[in-house]
């Protein structure tokens, strides 16, 4: 039941932000069904500020209390989803362009890290500059990656 929901309010989510340049990061349904936590992780070019959250919160809730007629006990919490979040995609990727990534990765039966700026993405590959070496991760092989905080 819960992927069911996750599914529905994912399109409800996308069809909300269509006009906006706000973009769903993540969706996590958890919880009981009958009390089940919404958690929406979206980002924008601009960043995300508590405002742009509150409004989109607002609305969500219209929207599922709307047309989503089985969850009457939920929890809501629409966010930025941090810096410290893993990198998944390619706009993921296109959007961390020349920060400092750390990416775990497989490459036939070994798996190796690298840490670098990210120079280049396409739909298929990560291109990172470590220094003086450029090197080219095929999105698919990577496990993790995040963006590597300096403190």
């Amino acid at each position: 039941m819960i992927e069911a929901i996750k599914t529905r309010l994912e399109t409800l989510i996308n069809q909300q932000i269509t006009e906006s340049d706000v973009e769903l990061v993540d969706l996590v349904v958890s919880g009981r069904p009958n009390n089940p936590q919404i958690q929406v992780f979206v980002d924008q070019p601009s960043g995300v500020t508590v405002q742009v959250c509150t409004e989109l919160s607002r609305d969500l809730r219209d929207v599922i209390d709307r047309d989503i007629h089985e969850l009457n006990n939920y929890r809501l919490e629409v966010s930025s989803p941090g810096l410290d979040r893993p990198l998944k995609t390619s706009k993921d990727f296109t959007r961390q362009m020349g920060r400092l990534v750390q990416i775990f990765y497989s490459e036939g039966d070994s798996e190796k890290n690298v840490t670098g700026r990210i120079e280049s993405v396409s739909d298929q590959k990560v291109n990172i500059s470590d220094g003086d070496e450029k090197l080219s991760v095929a999105i698919e092989s990577i496990q993790k990656a995040k963006i590597k905080l300096k403190w």
